[in-house]
C-alpha cells in the first residue's frame, strides 16, 4: 500500500472518530449540542481539503454506515447533512474559490438535505414533519399553560394569542424559516473552517467586514411589490402565489435587516466607535421588534440612496 493511500485511510479514521465524538454530543448532551451541531461537517470539510473526492466519500460512507448501525434513525439524517455539507464546501475551499461560493454551496446542500428529509418522511414513514413541528409546539404552549395555573401564576392573554398565531403561522412560513436556518449554518461553518484550516496551513480567504457587505439592488424592488401585495391584502388566502409571497417578504424582510446593520457599522467605524454601538444594536433588534424595523428603514434607505458612500 503507497504511502498516499495510508495517509488517506488514516486520516479518515481519525476524521470519522471526530465526527461520531460530535454526533454523540448532538444527540445526547443538552445545551452543549446546540453549539456542536455547528461543527458536526468540519472533519469532512478537513478531509476533503487535504486529499480528494473518493477519500472523502469512502469516509462519508463508513461513518454512514455506522451510525445506522450504532445509532437511532434522527442521526442518519444529521450524517447525510455533515457528509454532504462537508464535501461540498470542502470541494469548493480546495478550490480556491473565495468565501462566498463555499457558503452558497453548503446553504443550497442543506435545503436539498431538508426537501429529501421530509420527502423520505412523507412518502416513506408516512409523518408529516410540519403536522409533528404544529402539534410539538402546541403540547409545549399547553404544558406552559399547566404549569403556570398550578403556581397560579396564569399566562397573559396577549401573549398567549400571539404565540397561538406563532404556532398557526409556523407551518406557512417554514420554507422561508428553512432557507434562512441553512444560510445561518453554512456562514458558521464557514466561519469555524476557516479558522480550523488556517490552523493546518490551509489558506482561505476571509469575508469582507460586516461593514462593507451590500446586498443587490434590485432586492428593494422585489421587496417593495412583495410588501404592496401583502398590504393589499390581494393574494387569496391559502393560495400558491400568497404561500410564496408571504415567504419571499420574510426573508427579504430578514436581508434589509441586514443590510441595516452593515450600515451602522459602517457609520460606527467612520466615527471611531468601535464594535460596542453595532452589537448593541444588533441585540436591540434582536430583542425588540421596533428597533428591527428602524434599522430594516435604514437598510432600505442605504440600498435606495447609497448611504454608504455619503458618509466618510
Amino acid at each position: 500500500m503507497s504511502d498516499l493511500k495510508t495517509k488517506q485511510l488514516t486520516h479518515g479514521a481519525l476524521m470519522m472518530a471526530i465526527f461520531f465524538v460530535l454526533l454523540l454530543i448532538v444527540l445526547y448532551v443538552p445545551l452543549l449540542n446546540l453549539i456542536t451541531i455547528f461543527f458536526i461537517p468540519l472533519p469532512f470539510i478537513v478531509h476533503m481539503v487535504r486529499f480528494d473526492l473518493h477519500a472523502t466519500l469512502l469516509t462519508g460512507v463508513a461513518s454512514l454506515a455506522l451510525t445506522v448501525i450504532l445509532t437511532p434513525l434522527p442521526a442518519v439524517f444529521i450524517t447525510i447533512a455533515a457528509v454532504t455539507v462537508g464535501m461540498v464546501m470542502g470541494h469548493f475551499y480546495a478550490q480556491k474559490k473565495g468565501p462566498f461560493l463555499p457558503m452558497l454551496a453548503g446553504m443550497v446542500t442543506y435545503i436539498v438535505n431538508y426537501v429529501l428529509l421530509f420527502l423520505v418522511s412523507f412518502f416513506l414513514l408516512d409523518i408529516n414533519l410540519l403536522d409533528s413541528m404544529e402539534q410539538m409546539l402546541r403540547e409545549s404552549l399547553l404544558m406552559t399553560e399547566n404549569t403556570a395555573e398550578f403556581w397560579n401564576m396564569p399566562l397573559d392573554e396577549e401573549l398567549q394569542m400571539s404565540y397561538e398565531e406563532m404556532v398557526e403561522g409556523i407551518t406557512y412560513v417554514f420554507p422561508a424559516i428553512m432557507i434562512l436556518s441553512a444560510l445561518m449554518m453554512s456562514a458558521v461553518h464557514h466561519g469555524i473552517s476557516r479558522s480550523v484550516l488556517h490552523r493546518l496551513g490551509q489558506r482561505i480567504q476571509v469575508l469582507p467586514p460586516f461593514r462593507e457587505w451590500n446586498m443587490p439592488k434590485s432586492m428593494l424592488y422585489y421587496y417593495l411589490i412583495a410588501l404592496i401585495l401583502v398590504i393589499l391584502g390581494v393574494l387569496e388566502e391559502g393560495g400558491t402565489l400568497s404561500f410564496f409571497v408571504i415567504n419571499l417578504h420574510m426573508i427579504l424582510e430578514i436581508l434589509l435587516l441586514i443590510q441595516g446593520l452593515t450600515m451602522i457599522a459602517h457609520f460606527a467605524h467612520s466615527k471611531g466607535w468601535g464594535k460596542i454601538v453595532p452589537v448593541g444594536v444588533i441585540v436591540l433588534a434582536v430583542l425588540i421588534p421596533l428597533v428591527a424595523n428602524i434599522v430594516r428603514i435604514i437598510g432600505i434607505l442605504d440600498l435606495g440612496f447609497g448611504l454608504k458612500q455619503r458618509v466618510k
